[in-house]
């Protein structure tokens, strides 16, 4: 290896550095003061960074927050990857997915209040009817070039586990794209119940309690 593919390696880790570090700075920033009063310059202050070097990096304070999502998520789906691909039955891959996105969401609760604390951002990243209700796509191009393949991956792996689980006679018969659509919308609202969070469950509690309502229904056998 000559010095100039010397000067070139180090060049990109030093800038692979300081683009890692740019988007810590960037997460913390946003916890602490909120996705509408962190600007720019406070990014770049706090990484002792110019401006200018800051947007050599990323395109904009969306392009910086995009990027800790997209993150946050890969990091998920590679997890989630262990669990689907593991040789045990349906039924136990599936409690674990559950543990998987609840885990997940007590990690990230923090990026999550984010959203649930600006619409205004959250109107950047998903299309809203006038009645509320969220279509699964993505409004910019970019934003659905970085997230929705993921997003879909995560969706289509956790449908797999659900086809094998009715192939093997675990599971009854049914769409399975709409059987993870009830799954998702049963971990989120249970996680995300706001204001009727009369009782606190730990992780497994919360587990087990989806994982029987889920799988065994409430229908006496």
């Amino acid at each position: 290896m000559n010095n100039l593919d010397l000067r070139t390696k180090r060049e990109l880790k030093r800038r692979q550095e300081n683009k890692k570090y740019i988007l810590e700075v960037a997460e913390k920033l946003f916890v602490k003061n909120g996705y509408r009063k962190t600007a720019m310059d406070d990014i770049a202050n706090e990484a002792q960074f110019s401006k200018a070097t800051v947007y050599r990096y990323f395109e904009s304070k969306l392009d910086i927050f995009t990027q800790i999502v997209k993150n946050s998520i890969e990091e998920y789906r590679k997890e989630l990857t262990h669990i689907t691909e593991e040789k045990t039955s349906a039924e136990i891959r599936i409690k674990k997915v559950i543990y998987s996105i609840l885990l997940y969401f007590h990690k990230k609760k923090n990026l999550a209040r984010i959203f649930f604390m600006e619409r205004d951002l959250l109107k950047k990243f998903v299309k809203v009817e006038k009645g509320g209700h969220f279509f699964h796509s993505f409004k910019k191009k970019k934003i659905s070039e970085n997230l929705e393949v993921i997003f879909e991956d995560i969706f289509n792996q956790i449908c797999k586990v659900m086809k094998e689980g009715m192939s093997s006679g675990e599971f009854r018969k049914m769409d399975p794209r709409e059987a993870c659509l009830v799954l998702g919308s049963l971990v989120r609202g249970f996680h995300f119940r706001g204001f009727s969070k009369s009782k606190d469950y730990t992780l497994k509690e919360s587990t087990d309690l989806i994982s029987d309502v889920f799988l065994n229904g409430i229908k006496k056998p």
